[in-house]
């Protein structure tokens, strides 16, 4: 039996990799890039909001003053997150808290659901055990050189994964 799938060096893999070691080399200075990043990404957000705001003001004035307070916020955590790198990991923290406790919940739901699909019992430990992860893990990223080091990790291990990933010769057109 021949195999179609095939094995090639993906440069996305290598520049990741690199990445990767700048972060955990430089923990501090990698939170700050994230955080400026956010921080912009905050700010086009406020624009988008505001142009919407002053779109809609004539036809439902209620739906642009909310528009208006969330520019405001958006532009006040935009400023905060590139400004204030405890801001940045406090942010990020309680977002991974967040989804912690969702999968924690969506892990029991599956887990009660597996009772009459046995394949839906391991899927619901698996995500049980992962928002546990993800509360320890949000524990840590409250400080910047901790996010610093889980963001080089990342890098490292997503590049790693991107040298391994088969490359399939044949595929499927929908």
């Amino acid at each position: 039996m021949v195999s179609n799938v095939s094995y090639k060096f993906n440069p996305i893999a290598l520049i990741l990799i690199i990445l990767g070691i700048i972060a955990v080399a430089f923990p501090l200075a990698s939170t700050m890039t994230v955080g400026f990043l956010s921080g912009i990404l905050f700010w086009f957000i406020a624009i988008f909001l505001f142009l919407s705001a002053v779109q809609t003001f004539a036809y439902h004035k209620l739906v642009s003053i909310c528009s208006i307070i969330l520019t405001i916020i958006c532009i006040i955590c935009g400023y905060m997150v590139i400004f204030d790198p405890l801001a940045m990991s406090s942010f990020a923290s309680f977002i991974t808290y967040i989804a912690g406790f969702i999968m924690i919940f969506n892990g029991i739901s599956l887990i009660i659901f597996g009772l009459e699909f046995r394949p839906m019992i391991y899927m619901g430990i698996l995500t049980l055990i992962s928002g546990i992860l993800y509360i320890i893990i949000a524990f840590y990223m409250l400080n910047p050189l901790n996010l610093g080091l889980l963001i080089g990790i990342w890098l490292i291990l997503t590049g790693v994964l991107y040298l391994f990933m088969p490359e399939y010769k044949d595929y499927i057109d929908v």
